[in-house]
């Protein structure tokens, strides 16, 4: 009797954190324009489209050449995919831009981002991350970002108005922020976006 109360027990909070991990993997796909898909598997690829999507560990979100996306959590996160980019979702707070250009508006919790060349984590934060095969840079337009590479416990410090860029291996000094990566942020209308007024 005991040991069926145990494991009752023990598949409830089973079922409880699948669930629960299910429901931080919940977005709003506010804006798609053009090809956007989303990978769960390994094979198929499904046309995402405006709406709520419950995402699982694991799942890729790719953008064409011609593809935007934006995705909201709860309003304490947002996501801006660019063209030809991809994104995957590791955890509800951990996320791998793997190529292309992603804009990142985050609240008060931490997020982590990794890419081919860096780390990344952010809290109460705006930052632009634009990922090649060579290349990361990172530009922050509003809080802070620390960043590190392998690992490394050096973390460095990116400040507002300020980007860096990472190689394999190697970390630049800080540099002032381009206007290039700054208004990635702003693609949509000047209108909508109250930073622009």
């Amino acid at each position: 009797m005991q040991r069926q109360i145990i494991v009752t027990i023990v598949l409830v909070l089973l079922v409880s954190i699948a669930y629960s991990d299910n429901s931080d993997l919940s977005f709003v796909a506010t804006l798609v324009r053009g090809k956007v898909f989303q990978k769960s598997d390994a094979d198929q690829l499904y046309q995402l489209q405006s709406g709520q999507y419950a995402l699982s560990t694991g799942t890729v979100i790719l953008t064409y050449f011609d593809g935007q996306c934006f995705l909201e959590k709860a309003k304490t996160l947002e996501l801006r995919l660019k063209e030809d980019s991809s994104i995957c979702f590791i955890a509800s707070s951990n996320f791998e831009l793997r190529k292309g250009t992603m804009g990142i508006k985050i609240a008060s919790y931490p997020i982590f981002v990794t890419t081919p060349h860096m780390k990344i984590q952010l809290e109460d934060a705006l930052v632009v991350i634009k990922v090649n095969p060579v290349l990361t840079r990172v530009c922050v337009i509003r809080g802070k970002a620390e960043v590190w590479q392998g690992k490394s416990k050096d973390k460095i410090c990116v400040p507002v108005n300020q980007e860096i860029a990472a190689a394999p291996g190697r970390l630049s000094r800080l540099y002032p922020r381009s206007d290039e990566l700054r208004f990635t942020w702003y693609w949509v209308e000047p209108a909508k976006e109250p930073g622009l007024q």
